[in-house]
């Protein structure tokens, strides 16, 4: 990892330069059914990153997480963000806040994920606790927080990514759910305002059908990084690989 102010890189990826780089998720109950998706999805040009949404595992513990991460570690050289989403944060598993914090914990122990996703509604030291574990690990932490139900008012948005930074996030992600158009417009202008204030690279998207052109625009917004589909989408108004990336290339300019 290396880093300059709003730029980040991880393995053969540069955060904050040119397009948004484009992260495609893996849901599998099992670690060996990861690996034979992984093993497909690295036969589609396009992608730059993969996420492992570990909260799909039909067992949810320290070995098969760690299972899951070494064999996708043998199947691909792109960077590797792991995340447990909680069901508080419209993941599949019931976790409080203490079995999520040594789950995460073991995830960066384990030495395969080059990203690390936190979610920011951990309390202050648990939090502490994790952002100075992936920094002594060289582990990227990548903090989010997620409202499905509405999209926030611009000031509640621009603190939650101060917050986040504020927190040592090395990526901030604010992912919302619009009501209407207006909102994903609040949300693209409230990207641009923070990708010019702060320091981290950010994340955001308004998701849902409404949302959509928010995934295809970081490099107008300012925002970093999109989610796009190869297999099962992984939250709402996610698209299909390639409309994400000919969205992009016909955006693109220098």
């Amino acid at each position: 990892m290396s880093r300059t102010s709003n730029t980040l890189k991880v393995r053969n990826i540069i955060f904050g330069k040119g397009m948004p780089k484009i992260c495609v998720p893996v849901m599998c109950q099992s670690p060996a059914q990861t690996a034979e998706v992984l093993k497909d999805y690295e036969k589609v040009e396009g992608w730059d990153l993969v996420e492992l949404r570990l909260d799909a595992l039909e067992t949810l513990d320290a070995q098969h997480v760690c299972d899951t991460l070494a064999s996708a570690r043998t199947i691909t050289r792109k960077p590797i963000l792991a995340t447990v989403r909680t069901a508080k944060e419209g993941g599949q598993v019931e976790l409080g806040d203490k079995a999520y914090t040594e789950l995460v914990s073991t995830i960066i122990e384990c030495g395969y994920a080059d990203i690390v996703d936190i979610e920011a509604r951990l309390s202050g030291k648990k939090m502490d606790s994790l952002v100075e574990i992936a920094n002594d690990k060289d582990v990227v932490t990548l903090l989010s927080e997620h409202h499905f139900h509405h999209t926030p008012e611009n000031k509640d948005m621009r603190k939650a990514l101060e917050h986040m930074e504020d927190m040592g996030g090395d990526l901030l992600k604010l992912a919302v759910m619009p009501n209407d158009q207006g909102d994903v417009l609040r949300l693209m202008k409230c990207t641009r305002r923070m990708a010019k204030k702060l320091h981290e690279p950010i994340i955001t998207m308004a998701m849902g059908e409404a949302g959509k052109i928010s995934r295809v625009c970081g490099e107008i917004t300012g925002s970093v990084m999109t989610f796009a589909t190869i297999g099962e989408e992984s939250a709402p108004g996610q698209m299909p690989l390639d409309t994400v990336r000919d969205f992009m290339k016909e955006l693109h300019y220098e």
